[in-house]
């Protein structure tokens, strides 16, 4: 087996600073695009394992070992791994030009998805939503469908809420645990009151909701006239933060400051809307990039 090889094995076994250690006698010895775009994915995805034992944030080195690889040759996992590390970083104009090349490459869900939650973080939302809408057209589709309706929705309500609420119905009717929250923000924000407020219970019986979506559910309660109700869901977040082993107290009385309108409003207007990145499968087994 080469050095690549055993990193590969030691990375499968969980043997993180074996691998490293493997990827950087690899590139001490074979100056490729391989063994510099390997170990730049490593650091990123693992961190930098030091002598003391600590691991260190690795993305910047990780990017930098990856750009150097790109000089040395190209390959979809190069162009795609530098799109990663870019919106990790928060630079999201250059992860979409690194994703847009790599599906010059080849095709990938991933990939397409990953370019569009890059255009959402830039609020571009109808190059987003094209995305989505690619990915939902495609006969191999390797991301669950929940995970691209809920983003392409989200995008859908900037220019088409007929839209946004026809896609709403069907997540509701076809509802995961894991998506309630998203459900319910999505449902907030199309002002579709009955369908967020038959989420509500569900959605604070289940979840530990943050202060800003907090301020949804109780707006949206409110809404309906049910102050009462409104309390109720306050009192078991409240009764969820004093049970933590953290010091929640300002958390708190920000969840009892809801009940006013002005700060309520304040909140909700803090609730950003965000999506991950899909990780793809990045290190190269191959020399010789494609």
């Amino acid at each position: 087996m080469n050095l690549n090889d055993i990193a590969m094995q030691a990375l499968n076994d969980g043997r993180y600073g074996e691998a490293q250690t493997a990827l950087e006698n690899n590139l001490k010895q074979h100056l490729t695009h391989q063994s510099l775009h390997n170990l730049g994915v490593l650091y990123f995805e693992e961190g930098i394992r030091l002598h003391n034992g600590k691991v260190k944030d690795g993305r910047k080195r990780g990017l930098k070992m990856l750009k150097k690889a790109g000089h040395l040759g190209q390959s979809y996992e190069n162009y795609a791994a530098i799109g990663e590390v870019a919106f990790a970083l928060g630079n999201y104009k250059e992860a979409a030009c690194s994703f847009t090349r790599a599906l010059a490459w080849k095709d990938s869900c991933i990939c397409l998805f990953n370019l569009g939650i890059t255009w959402m973080r830039q609020k571009k939302y109808q190059e987003a939503a094209d995305c989505f809408s690619r990915i939902l057209d495609s006969q191999q589709i390797e991301i669950s469908r929940h995970d691209i309706l809920i983003p392409y929705a989200f995008c859908v309500l900037h220019f088409q809420k007929e839209q946004a609420v026809r896609i709403l119905c069907d997540l509701v009717a076809e509802k995961e645990v894991g998506d309630l929250l998203d459900i319910f923000v999505l449902a907030y924000c199309c002002k579709e009151w009955s369908s967020a407020i038959a989420l509500c219970d569900e959605l604070i019986s289940t979840w530990s909701v943050d202060v800003n979506c907090m301020a949804m559910v109780v707006d949206c309660v409110i809404r309906m006239n049910n102050m009462r109700k409104a309390k109720q869901y306050l009192n078991e977040q409240i009764l969820l933060l004093k049970d933590s082993a953290y010091n929640r107290q300002r958390t708190i009385l920000q969840m009892k400051l809801l009940l006013f309108s002005l700060y309520r409003k304040c909140r909700i207007r803090r609730y950003k809307v965000r999506f991950p990145t899909i990780m793809d499968q990045y290190f190269l087994t191959e020399d010789t990039p494609r």
